[in-house]
């Protein structure tokens, strides 16, 4: 039987890698990014993410921060923060 001798190589390579990612993180304190987040969304931004096809109830999460019904006999309720939608049909 022949035997068949292969050539051998070495086999002392190595891949290192040094360091990590490199990002930086802005913290979201300034005064814009403040004044971003408390200025009342104008109708027509609403109604353009409502055409868009988004989920009522994300909108009403993200858009409506209190309701209030106030009926004839002057009782008024709140809703604050937990405002759901029943199930409806999706629009074509």
């Amino acid at each position: 039987m022949a035997s068949t001798a292969r050539p051998t190589t070495p086999r002392s390579s190595r891949i290192t890698a040094e360091g990590g990612p490199d990002f930086k993180v802005a913290p979201l304190t300034s005064k814009e990014f403040v004044a971003g987040l408390t200025t009342q969304v104008s109708a027509a931004t609403a109604q353009y993410f409502w055409e868009q096809g988004w989920s009522p109830d994300v909108l009403l999460l993200v858009l409506v921060r209190k309701v209030t019904l106030t009926f004839k006999n002057g009782a008024e309720y709140h809703f604050v923060g937990a405002i759901r939608l029943l199930p409806q049909p999706r629009r074509p």
